[in-house]
């Protein structure tokens, strides 16, 4: 199922008013239920600057203990572009997680103007979060 706009939507705005806020690199997984909508926004505020063996069990064995339907997570980029370690994190996360409980939807780069949806490959421009001004990733 691709990452909509409808969607993606309540994602963003659950990843943007996060109350560890925002640094470039950041990870944060969205958990939603079978309806679609926000459960929990977990943050991972090792960031993603070194995605090591370590990090990768710590990601999936949270997500496995919540046990939620399914899982969306979102990197922040200030130009809303992947780097090689998001395309990395997500296939790593992607097989990790299958056959688990926990669906992996998606990995979104967010960005101050763009979005990325790894799972499609593409940017995400019918939708752009708007950006308190206490939460706006420098870049």
């Amino acid at each position: 199922m691709p990452t909509s706009a409808a969607l993606l939507d309540p994602i963003l705005a659950a990843v943007i008013a996060h109350p560890a806020g925002w640094s470039e690199g950041a990870l944060r997984a969205v958990f939603l239920d079978r309806r679609s909508r926000v459960l929990l926004t977990v943050g991972f505020d090792e960031g993603t600057r070194a995605v090591d063996e370590l990090y990768l069990r710590h990601v999936v064995a949270t997500v496995s203990d919540l046990s939620v339907a399914t899982v969306v997570f979102a990197v922040l980029r200030a130009d809303g572009r992947p780097i090689r370690i998001d395309r990395l994190l997500w296939r790593e996360l992607s097989m990790r997680l299958a056959g688990q409980p926990t669906h992996p939807l998606d990995l979104i780069v967010v960005g101050r103007e763009q979005h990325w949806s790894m799972a499609q490959s593409t940017p995400l421009t019918s939708v752009v979060a708007r950006w308190p001004d206490r939460t706006a990733p420098s870049g």
